[in-house]
């Protein structure tokens, strides 16, 4: 039977009716997103604090990016360190006390709010005074629509961004004689979590244009620049040297739309549309907007209502609102950060090896178009990646864990030693080949896997003890960061070595399909020589050395059979054992949103629904999902987007299993379940 999209998501339209500090609601369309508080706009910034003093109230697009001068004229050619190796002195984008070339590519380029939206109540309001609060985010349209009073007089706005560019469409109805929008703009900043500078009005310039049709205003900051189209049928002035003010009057309805346009152009800085300025009208916003969310929710399904399980509603929330965040938040021509555009972690910088979380869910839910923008990115940069492994004296492309847009490796004390992004690209385009089911999908993509293969095949080593196989080259940080005080000594972490073997065999069968059988025959033999973890205590261990097991951080080993596919190379009956002790003594504050999904992915793979259920479901911090829908982290980290995505991921997993696998895994006899359009994964 077929899932009742309409009715599913009517169950779980996020309402609001009072402030919920850590919890605005977002509008967004992959490429740009605005965060707006109970106003549906954010006219109220200080009552939803974020990080760095900031406000979760940001406007950001994947193409708005700055950089503060470099009046020094640095070279991150000379922020390199390097480290004594097996195959001989190796330099990494290490990050040196009191550097400062390190610490100014560390912080730049930052992404940037653009600017902030707010609504135009009666002088000294305050949001206390803003009463009968009824706000809703209409799933199935993307549209906002929010009610409330302030001093008897109703008001009645609606938000919404257009699919096709990065447009607010803002309709308001009011009984107050005057009303109005106040476009407020800061300048850029380099702290590690906030992306609004408002103490430095001399560092950058605002200026309006009336012009035929509208009103443009250009901001400059240093060498990044951005137009800001309006177009209104109210008065249009400056009131400050960084806020417009639209003043509103004598009407009860009124309409604006605001684009947000880049003037220095990238080839990844592109827009959502077409990027002729070309304002559109609100009624074609919203037109667009609803057939584009119908076409998004027409794709993979899945209803959980008829459960016998008191939490079945709760996890059914959760999975409709990661599915509408993910689309806002991570469906860009870039990489996402780990906040998406929420926040500003690591200052808006990419996390390479946390994309499959972002990402491997559009592709098994039937958006595999969207997994397909950011691996063109890959491609586009592949030159950088082949650099980063020249340099260290290998063939083909190493995958910097963080960087900014153009793929240059961030300077960091951890970072550049993770190796476990590695496969990724390997991994996410033979997502999207079994979902497109096309000859094309090979000829595409095979470059960019044949290149991240050649490296794979080049990076490990003979182990330097009794044991056989091959190992990594220390140093390294495993995927479970805590080790990284080991990172000169660790050669064989259980997690790589197996996602290793996996993506070596991947991309050989990819090889034989594009007649480079010898190279097929090479990575194929390449993997059946890494090293075979070994249990230890009955367990398997996180690393192959003491201390072997630390029980906080991510619990990564069993990403080796869940997250990784099956490859002989693991023991189930040791795996379930693994996962049992996990549960039963890990440090659940110090993991991430992402490992609960982890750990239901292998429940699924050793035959434990149960543990499966109980991983998505435990009653822990870092699996909190606020009333919007955000898989929240910290203060510093206010959404974690691999949370979202990893639930996705997991679920697809519990329902439609994988290849030759049995039905539903993740469900026991308790859930009564209906999906559709969900693709079974490896």
């Amino acid at each position: 039977m077929a899932v009742n999209r309409k009715a599913l998501l009517a169950r779980h339209h996020p309402h609001v009716s009072g402030l919920e500090p850590r919890s605005p609601l977002q509008v967004g369309n992959g490429q740009f997103a605005m965060a707006v508080d109970m106003t549906g706009l954010q006219t109220f910034p200080g009552a939803y604090p974020g990080p760095g003093a900031g406000t979760l109230l940001t406007t950001m697009a994947h193409w708005g990016w700055h950089s503060m001068p470099d009046t020094a004229g640095y070279d991150i050619e000379n922020c390199l360190t390097r480290y004594d190796t097996p195959a001989g002195p190796v330099p990494y984008m290490d990050l040196n006390p009191n550097n400062a070339q390190q610490e100014y590519f560390r912080a730049n380029p930052h992404r940037i709010d653009l600017g902030r939206i707010g609504l135009i109540l009666p002088e000294d309001t305050t949001i206390s005074e803003v009463n009968q609060v009824d706000q809703n985010l209409l799933l199935e349209w993307g549209l906002l629509v929010s009610q409330f009073e302030v001093e008897r007089d109703f008001y009645l706005v609606q938000t919404c961004v257009d699919m096709e560019s990065d447009s607010v469409a803002i309709s308001i109805e009011t009984s107050a004689p005057r009303t109005g929008i106040r476009l407020s703009f800061p300048y850029a900043s380099t702290q590690p979590s906030n992306a609004q500078d408002w103490a430095h009005p001399l560092a950058h310039t605002t200026t309006l244009h009336h012009e035929e049709g509208g009103v443009r205003i250009t901001r400059t900051m240093d060498d990044t620049s951005y137009d800001v189209l309006v177009t209104t049928s109210g008065k249009v002035r400056m009131a400050g040297d960084h806020e417009v003010r639209i003043d509103l009057a004598g009407e009860k309805r009124h309409e604006v739309v605001i684009q947000f346009l880049p003037d220095t152009l990238a080839e990844w800085a592109l827009p959502s549309g077409t990027g002729t300025g070309l304002t559109p009208t609100m009624a074609e916003i919203k037109n667009r907007t609803k057939r584009a969310w119908e076409a998004y929710w027409n794709t993979g399904a899945i209803e959980m209502a008829g459960s016998d399980h008191p939490q079945a509603l709760e996890l059914e929330r959760r999975v409709v609102l990661s599915r509408y965040l993910t689309r806002i938040n991570s469906a860009g021509l870039l990489p996402a950060p780990e906040t998406g555009l929420f926040a500003n972690s690591s200052r808006g910088k990419f996390r390479l090896d946390t994309q499959w979380w972002h990402l491997a869910h559009f592709a098994l839910w039937g958006t595999p178009e969207i997994v397909e923008c950011v691996l063109s990115w890959y491609d586009t940069t592949l030159a950088s990646a082949t650099q980063i492994a020249r340099r260290q004296g290998y063939p083909g492309a190493r995958w910097p864990a963080m960087c900014g847009p153009e793929a240059h490796e961030t300077p960091d004390a951890l970072t550049p030693f993770l190796i476990w992004g590695q496969p990724h690209p390997i991994h996410l385009a033979e997502l999207v080949r079994r979902a497109r089911q096309k000859p094309s999908t090979l000829d595409r993509w095979w470059p960019m896997v044949k290149q991240t293969a050649l490296f794979m095949a080049a990076y490990p080593i003979d182990s330097p003890g009794e044991a056989a196989g091959l190992v990594f080259p220390p140093p390294l940080v495993p995927s479970q960061e805590c080790f990284a005080s080991l990172k000169q000594q660790i050669c064989d972490p259980t997690f790589e070595l197996v996602y290793w073997v996996w993506g070596l065999m991947t991309a050989a069968g990819w090889a034989e399909k594009m007649g480079e059988q010898g190279l097929a025959d090479q990575w194929r033999a390449i993997a059946r020589r890494m090293r075979v973890p070994q249990p230890y205590k009955g367990i398997y261990p996180g690393i192959g050395m003491a201390p072997w097991m630390m029980r906080t951080d991510h619990p990564a080993v069993l990403a080796g059979l869940g997250f990784t596919p099956e490859t002989g190379i693991l023991d189930q009956r040791i795996m379930e054992a693994t996962l049992a002790d996990i549960h039963r003594e890990w440090e659940w504050g110090s993991t991430w949103g992402s490992d609960y999904p982890m750990m239901a992915m292998t429940a699924c793979r050793v035959g434990r629904p149960d543990l499966a259920i109980q991983s998505l479901l435990v009653d822990e911090s870092k699996n909190t999902y606020l009333a919007n829908g955000h898989n929240w982290h910290s203060t510093d980290m206010p959404a974690y987007l691999p949370g979202n995505g990893s639930l996705l991921t997991a679920v697809a997993l519990m329902a439609a299993g994988w290849e030759d696998g049995p039905a539903h895994p993740g469900f026991n006899s308790r859930w009564k379940i209906e999906y559709d359009g969900i693709m079974p994964l490896p």
